[in-house]
């Protein structure tokens, strides 16, 4: 008994440091919610590159229905006629906004159109690997009757919300760059969008930014490392005093 007794302070401890190592665990970190932007100028892109999972690592993922989306540059090679064509007898100078880093934009593919490229206009997928609760990114030269749509939705619910931009829209028009911008909640998070390109149009993106809400509590390292001391210590000492 005197000798079990003399042990209580060694077993004592160790249990403390179980107990205070788990309530350690159990308690969350606190996890700012994180911020992308991305730019397409983070790569060594050159024009008509196409861009599909090379963002997957920052969390986002480009597709298209029947191509795939490709880099456009303002006013040079083929792929500028991408967002910046003319219709009828509308001119177009593909003069960018500076409101955005326009060095390297995402476009619609090419298809099987190379003379007039955006005579078919193919929808553009941003898919986020992690549901993100803000959006935001811009259209640039939504002009000559053109009239964009982007949707935003979520896996389970379906269409979060809808927003349409017309050429003739304040904010938009020749070589300006028109903010794309949604909002929405952690209980019902965006997945993915759609921006609904229609036949004739000539337009890009740029500078999309997007947040994801914090993600789940999950334990520290150091905290699971003492928990497995604590553990470890308590056994030893049980087995080796006669304990257990």
């Amino acid at each position: 008994m005197h000798k079990m007794n003399s042990m209580s302070p060694k077993l004592n401890l160790f249990l403390a440091c179980f107990l205070l190592s788990f309530l350690f665990v159990s308690i969350p970190r606190a996890v700012n919610a994180d911020t992308v932007t991305i730019t397409f100028d983070e790569y060594s892109f050159s024009e008509g590159d196409t861009v599909t999972n090379q963002y997957e690592n920052l969390g986002v993922i480009f597709s298209g229905v029947n191509t795939t989306p490709i880099i456009a540059r303002p006013g040079t090679g083929e792929t500028y006629a991408h967002f910046c064509g003319s219709y009828g007898n509308r001119t177009d100078d593909c003069v960018v906004s500076t409101t955005i880093s326009a060095n390297n934009m995402l476009t619609d593919g090419f298809g099987d159109h190379d003379r007039y490229p955006f005579l078919v206009g193919d929808d553009i997928k941003i898919t986020f690997t992690v549901p993100v609760t803000q959006v935001r990114f811009y259209l640039v030269d939504i002009d000559a009757e053109e009239v964009i749509t982007v949707r935003a939705y979520n896996n389970d619910t379906g269409l979060i919300a809808e927003q349409t931009y017309s050429f003739d829209d304040a904010a938009s028009g020749d070589g300006v760059a028109t903010l794309v911008e949604f909002t929405t909640t952690e209980d019902n998070p965006i997945n993915y969008i759609i921006v609904d390109v229609p036949d004739w149009a000539g337009f890009a993106i740029d500078d999309l930014t997007f947040t994801s809400p914090a993600p789940i509590p999950v334990p520290e390292p150091a905290t699971i490392f003492l928990l497995g001391v604590g553990l470890l210590g308590v056994a030893g000492i049980g087995k080796k005093k006669g304990f257990f």
